[in-house]
């Protein structure tokens, strides 16, 4: 079976490009698709950027395995970006995925928005250190308030050390969102002796990915 999840400011039908690919390969008996919380048809008022999104990861998961867990039922997952990022926090809890394609993880939310901030101040955006670290400081206490939890705990890269599941990563070399380096240190710091490997291919952060990715896919 495969979960797809879906990016940020995206939805379940994010997987349809996708399907007749999947649907098509040897062994897979289904293709899920998830609205994470506060997106698409699902309720809720916040999206947490993989925080609660792991625990939406684990009830879907648990549904799949009650209704169709036969002792043979394996599920991998399909993640983009946020996606991406919260089936890593998720399977650092759990060892009953058979694997994982992220596709456009990041690293640590709070170095991407510190990453954001500098590229701004390339393209000659005058932004004082001492702003940045007090407006992340305060964006993380109103999130905190709003909607309970802590922006600085959503970090992948701490997650990865102890994930003794297999994964693939895909990115886009021209990516200017999240660029590659976030997939590169996930990988440096995933559980040594576990299968991962890298996609670099060209365009950027919501490109269409090229037939060698599929083919990737397919044999991983």
């Amino acid at each position: 079976m495969i979960v797809y999840l879906h990016g940020n400011a995206s939805a379940r039908v994010e997987v349809v490009p996708n399907l007749s690919f999947l649907l098509g390969q040897v062994g897979v008996f289904g293709v899920v698709g998830v609205d994470f919380t506060g997106s698409g048809k699902s309720d809720g008022d916040y999206v947490s950027l993989g925080y609660y999104e792991r625990t939406d990861l684990d009830c879907v998961v648990q549904h799949l395995q009650r209704v169709y867990g036969n002792g043979n039922n394996e599920i991998v997952i399909w993640g983009r970006s946020m996606g991406a990022s919260a089936a890593l926090m998720y399977a650092e809890e759990t060892s009953c995925l058979k694997g994982m394609i992220c596709d456009s993880p990041f690293a640590s939310l709070t170095l991407l928005c510190e990453e954001l901030v500098e590229r701004a101040r390339q393209q000659g955006v005058v932004v004082p250190g001492v702003i940045v670290s007090v407006a992340i400081a305060m964006i993380a206490r109103s999130v905190r308030l709003l909607a309970n939890f802590n922006i600085r705990e959503i970090t992948p890269l701490e997650d990865v050390a102890t994930i003794d599941i297999p994964a693939l990563f895909i990115v886009g070399a021209d990516d200017d969102f999240i660029p590659p380096h976030h997939s590169e240190r996930l990988i440096e710091s995933y559980k040594s002796g576990v299968t991962t490997n890298l996609f670099m291919v060209p365009g950027g952060h919501n490109d269409a990915r090229p037939k060698v990715v599929f083919e990737g896919i397919e044999e991983f």
